[in-house]
């Protein structure tokens, strides 16, 4: 071996050369290859280092003999004083000028010498950039292996393809040093090694931090027998009764004049069943074969293993060529959450001192997220080869510098750092317990106070059970001299009052039962002395150990003057960390000495479920045990002698006036409310009182839904008294009981009534009809003021969106009482004094309630929509969204309103209509999803030609906004996939196809250079080697886009005279579908697509 730093060590570079199954790209001759090498840039001060992080080559079917690059630097920040950059650098070339550069740069050259030296191009900017590369020496070439694919084969080897659906054969230029990649200044940078891995790992689609770290610092060989250049499949399998059919589209190596094809079927790892057959020398291309095995094996088979040999029978070898596995699913584990409604709880304990980037952060971190729900369902001796020592000698560097996540955390001190070490903590805490949802979890902390409770009851699950072991008593950590100067004052022992940290504690259950509900929660106290350690252990139903960990510090100081440090407890030590808690709860919970009636330590603080069973419903049992109900009764009745009256004396005076039947007010003089209340109001003193009895009196008669029938008229006194009565912070008030329910209609009413028009269920399905949260008398003075004073009713509900009652618990509640009663209302009839009130209100959730009653009203009489109706309350614009809205929502509705819809809304639109006029109202009518077209598509059909033909409106105009929306559907789209339906999307595709071919040069010119813009980047896309396995996803949605891009270019050719420059558009597009072969495009999920094309592109394949 050379010393250290010569060019070469081991084995010679015609190893590879030479070898028949590197011939595709090492042969010497015109066979064009992809070079693409990740160079990772370190600058430091003003100089700037290039390393090569990882480089291979590989077939391709095009060549220009010139280096690219990204346009532009991408330093980022490592540290104080380093910037790194990792740069993908490309070279499509010959297999002559490949070998001219390999030679080069393994004796020692620069990239641009030998680059130089071998014929290929750079630009000066390349040059300047990256020309100073080198291979780091001392070298060796690892020979040419087989390495299968990924999937399958990762579990028993590392050593496997960089693609999943083909094997390969892959030699390497290897670096013996590689593994002082990551060195700076001599020292290894962690820093830097996250930051190099992670992006090497996201742009190649390999797993640099585990499966593939060997790879680090080479520059890999490969040849893929299995793939043709353009990276389409050669081999194809399908199942068949008990077998599978193998289809070979041309033969996989060169120098062969036969193949065998090995099957075997594998049950639990063990081979149960193998075949065997032969490919001859004289068949005929694509050959299919089949392999077959016993049914019996059909019940039990688990993997499935594919290999193809190639034969020499002249020379007696045989190398294997292709390598495929797969395991046979036979049963699928599935398990789905169902998130529930969420809101949002204030922490100043969260929020101190962050700084504004992180104010999302906050935000996710103060989500109540305890209402999601889940389901789950069962569907010696040897020399060691050079590069394996480096290979492992980098691995293992790695593993040390990325390793893997684990359960651990470790939070800086408060003032260390960008001071998110407690969002850190309560993210840790949320994924905890998302992870458990329908465990136990204990938590001992001697020091807990509100912030657990908080953390436990906002990312906590109803289906879980949550303990806190807290201490209790004289902390010892309290000093002696204010022990001795409470004392001095005359104060209390301090074991005989009561620990503030117990009552923030306690005050902070308190709080979330009656704003948000709690969790199934309990709090016991411990002796101080008798609990130390910080624990979170978690058990399952059966109470069996699951995970524990271990907190350095108590949460509510967590990370202030000390780090935080939490370590999981490794499973052989759980057990025995439960043992000791459960001992020390059992002795704590038994009287002190053993002796009956001694002390016993254990206290418990707080308990949901008992707290529950206390909550009492403020709907009373007996209506006639309600405070000053007989004094009502004399009210009601004219009388004067009920007042005053105990519950049995009053059924009895009741009884004998013959008003009661069955024990309950039942005669009719009960079926409505007496007439002079719609004149006088309720004239008795201390009206709040009184009107709780009246509340309780209606709940349980008739007369409560006579207030339909109220007049339609203000009644002040009544209206002042009952505004009163609402008044939030009325200590006297009949409190709503306290449920496991969540309000936050702040939020609901600061949303905007464009949002609620596009995204928002009907107002009654948004608000169920509900009486049953707030109480008797707050519920009819919400039912009375808007049967009779609905500007009142609305300008207190409008009020509801100030932050000072988003955590006043009766207005909350109150408020969505109101909502839930006017959507009712509304819909069965609203008044016009109501409807009035509701449109001209200044809250959107008000008036989009007002829009709906509005909207029945006008399809039960269209001369509703008249300008001179209800829509003259409202401004210019109002008045189109609501027709528009109106419209969409119209769709399917019957003809006359429908026509009557569209009529008024053209007659509302501008005179004339500009780009910004159109998009204002096209907005109006958008549907549900924020798209311009439905199934089928009718706004350009039924409202905007109307306009184009009155010559209110340029065909100009119409196409450039027609196009946006097309090119929207095309790059704002859901990433995860595409949704292409002719009647829809292909309609709306032909509409503006239509439209292009009616514009002008100028927009026809423009929309041709966004359009060709958009291929480039999707050619670019399946053009790139590898593409498929680095984002399968973005791979094949890329040839998904050609198809839709290429049959709108065919849809406007066939409208158009001036066809020139749209074909030549339409061949760039058809040129990179091309790369995709036929038989890959028969098993193409995108038929609706291919149809789309074919149906305008006759001649596509």
């Amino acid at each position: 071996m050379k010393r250290p730093g010569s060019a070469m060590t081991g084995l010679d570079l015609a190893i590879v050369t030479t070898d028949t199954r590197l011939a595709r790209i090492l042969a010497g001759d015109n066979r064009e290859c992809a070079v693409e090498l990740w160079v990772l840039q370190l600058q430091i001060q003003a100089a700037v280092e290039s390393r090569l992080l990882y480089g291979r080559v590989s077939p391709f079917d095009f060549s220009n003999d010139r280096w690219s690059s990204p346009a532009k630097d991408h330093f980022k920040i490592i540290r104080d004083g380093l910037f790194a950059q990792c740069a993908r650098l490309t070279l499509y070339c010959r297999s002559n000028n490949l070998i001219g550069l390999l030679s080069a740069m393994t004796g020692g050259a620069t990239l641009a010498d030998a680059s130089k030296s071998a014929g290929v191009l750079m630009s000066a900017d390349f040059e300047s950039r990256f020309g100073d590369l080198k291979l780091q020496l001392p070298l060796a070439v690892r020979p040419s292996m087989h390495l299968p694919t990924r999937d399958y084969f990762r579990w028993s080897t590392n050593k496997v393809s960089p693609l999943d659906m083909c094997s390969c054969d892959s030699a390497s230029i290897c670096s013996l040093v590689k593994s002082e990649l990551f060195l700076v200044g001599g020292e290894e940078d962690r820093e830097l090694a996250n930051f190099a891995i992670d992006l090497l790992s996201a742009d190649t689609g390999l797993e640099f931090a585990d499966l593939d770290a060997w790879r680090i610092g080479d520059l890999e060989l490969l040849v893929l027998p299995g793939l043709t250049e353009r990276g389409g499949a050669l081999v194809h399998l399908n199942t068949v009764s008990c077998g599978m059919s193998v289809q070979v589209d041309q033969p996989l190596a060169s120098g062969a004049n036969g193949f065998r094809v090995n099957a075997r079927l594998l049950n639990d790892g063990a081979v149960v069943h193998s075949a065997s057959t032969v490919i001859a020398a004289e068949a005929a291309y694509p050959v299919t074969v089949n392999l077959n095995w016993p049914s019996t094996l059909e019940a039990i088979r688990d993997e499935f293993v594919l290999e193809i040999e190639a034969q020499n029978s002249q020379t007696g070898t045989n190398w294997l060529c292709y390598q495929w596995g797969v395991f046979l699913v036979r049963e699928i584990g599935q398990t789905m959450h169902f998130v529930g409604g969420q809101a949002l709880f204030k922490s100043d304990w969260l929020s101190k001192a962050l700084r504004p980037s992180h104010m999302s952060r906050l935000e996710e971190a103060q989500r109540i997220t305890r209402h999601t729900k889940s389901t789950e369902s069962v569907i010696g001796g040897r020399v060691a080869d050079p590069w394996v020592t480096a290979n492992r000698h980098v691995k293992s560097m790695v593993s040390s510098l990325v390793p893997p996540i684990s359960e651990g955390r470790f939070f800086l001190r408060y003032s260390e750092g960008d001071n998110t070490g407690r969002l850190e903590l309560a993210e840790w805490i949320s994924r905890l317990l998302a992870n458990h949802r329908g465990d136990h979890v204990a938590w001992f902390d001697p020091y807990m106070e509100d912030v657990g409770i908080h953390l436990l009851n906002a990312y906590g699950s109803n289906s879980g059970t949550y303990t806190i072991f807290t201490g209790t008593g004289r902390s010892e950590s309290t000093p002696w001299w204010k022990r001795l100067y409470a004392w001095a004052k005359g104060g209390a022992p301090s074991e005989g009052r009561s620990d503030p940290r117990i009552q923030n504690l306690l005050a902070a259950c308190k709080v979330w039962v009656k704003q948000y509900g709690t969790v199934r929660l309990r709090v016991f106290g411990l002796p101080q002395k008798d609990l130390h350690d910080r624990m979170v252990l978690v058990r399952d139903a059966q109470m069996r150990p699951v995970a524990g960990y271990h907190l350095s510090n108590s949460l509510q100081k967590a990370n202030e003057n000390y780090p935080l440090l939490i370590t999981p407890i490794p499973t052989d030590v759980l057990q025995r960390v439960l043992d000791y808690s459960d001992g020390l709860l059992r002795s704590s919970a038994s009287p002190a000495g053993g002796q009956s009636g001694g002390v016993v330590k254990l206290k418990s603080l707080f308990d949901s479920e008992a707290r529950e069973k206390e909550l009492h419903s403020h709907i009373p049992t007996d209506v006639f045990g309600t405070a000053r109900v007989g004094e009502i009764l004399d009210w009601w009745l004219s009388s004067s002698d009920l007042a005053g009256l105990d519950a049995l004396t009053l059924k009895e005076q009741l009884d004998i006036r013959g008003l009661l039947r069955d024990g309950e007010l039942q005669d009719n003089v009960f079926n409505c409310l007496p007439a002079n209340i719609w004149r006088d109001g309720l004239q008795l003193p201390n009206f709040n009182t009184a009107w709780d009895a009246l509340g309780t009196i209606l709940s349980s008669t008739m007369a409560g839904d006579s207030i339909y029938e109220a007049p339609d008229a203000s009644v002040p006194s009544l209206r002042d008294d009952l505004l009163k009565y609402l008044d939030s912070d009325r200590p006297d008030a009949v409190q709503p009981p306290e449920q496991r329910i969540m309000v936050d209609m702040t939020t609901e009413l600061r949303r905007s009534l464009f949002d609620l028009m596009k995204q928002a269920p009907d107002p009654q399905q948004y608000f169920s009809h509900d009486v049953t949260e707030v109480s008797w008398g707050d519920y009819y003075a919400l039912k009375v003021l808007w049967a009779t004073d609905p500007d009142a009713l609305l300008t207190w509900v409008e009020a509801g969106a100030e932050e000072r009652f988003r955590a006043n618990r009766r207005r909350q509640l109150g408020l969505k009482c109101a909502a839930r009663l006017i959507a009712f209302e509304v819909g069965r009839s609203c008044s016009p004094r109501q409807l009035e009130a509701l449109l001209k209100s200044a809250n959107g959730l008000l008036r989009w309630i007002g829009c709906t009653a509005f909207e029945r009203i006008a399809h039960d009489d269209p001369k509703a929509l008249a300008p001179s109706g209800f829509t003259s309350l409202l401004a210019s614009d109002d008045r189109l969204n609501l027709l528009g809205w109106m419209t969409a929502r119209a769709v399917r509705r019957n003809v006359p309103i429908r026509q009557a819809l569209i009529q008024e809304l053209q007659a509302s639109m501008p005179a004339r209509l500009d780009d910004a006029t159109l998009k204002k109202s096209v907005d109006s009518m958008r549907n549900v999803v924020g798209k311009v077209y439905d199934t089928p598509p009718w706004m350009l059909r039924e409202v905007l030609l109307h306009l184009v033909h009155n010559q209110r409106l340029e065909v100009d105009v119409v196409a450039r906004l027609w196009f946006d929306e097309l090119f929207n559907a095309w790059t704002k789209r859901d990433k995860q996939s595409i949704i292409f339906r002719a009647d829809t999307e292909g309609y709306f595709t032909d509409e503006v196809a239509s439209l292009c071919a009616a514009a002008s040069v100028n927009v026809r010119k423009a929309i041709l250079t966004k359009v060709s813009k958009e291929i480039e980047a999707h050619t670019r896309v399946v053009q790139r080697p590898f593409s498929a396995q680095i984002n399968w996803s973005s791979y094949d949605q890329a040839f998904e886009m050609l198809l839709w891009i290429s049959g709108y270019l065919g849809a406007w050719l066939e409208q158009s005279s001036r066809s020139g420059e749209i074909e030549h558009v339409l061949q760039l597009a058809e040129a990179a579908l091309a790369r995709r072969s036929e038989g890959e495009w028969a098993r193409s999920s995108s038929k609706g697509l291919l149809r789309y094309r074919e149906s305008h592109v006759p001649t596509a394949v």
